[in-house]
């Protein structure tokens, strides 16, 4: 029973871990307009929400897609404003972009079993 108990434990301390650093890897990736730095986290198929355009996208889509975003809008400003929030679908954060021109985009992050399922960078007015 205690080596039940203490898998469960490092099991437990792995994924929190695990949350804390995609976090940091996405604000990374997004400061830097460097997609690859967490497209490997990816699931293999996930939701894509850029401004007006929504869909399910493999992983290989889903990376040129943000690639696009990111060099079309590179970031002046970006941080999570909360994380590991629990969701219908996984944990989430969201996030606040401002691009280098001044344009300003809330991103949302959707993670589960260790894999991003959804991406949403939406303008704000």
């Amino acid at each position: 029973m205690k080596l039940f108990s203490t898998i469960a434990s490092l099991m437990l301390l792995s994924y929190m871990a695990f949350a804390a650093d995609i976090y940091a890897l996405v604000a990374d990736g997004i400061k830097k307009s460097d997609v690859k730095i967490f497209s490997e986290y990816f699931a293999p198929n996930l939701k894509v929400v850029i401004e007006d355009r929504s869909d399910i996208y493999s992983k290989t889509q889903a990376e040129v897609m943000v690639k696009n975003f990111l060099a079309k809008y590179p970031a002046r400003n970006f941080s999570f404003d909360k994380t590991n929030q629990p969701s219908a679908n996984g944990e989430s954060g969201l996030g606040t972009l401002t691009s280098a021109s001044g344009e300003k985009f809330r991103v949302l992050l959707v993670s589960k079993q260790q894999l991003i399922q959804e991406i949403r960078f939406e303008q704000i007015d």
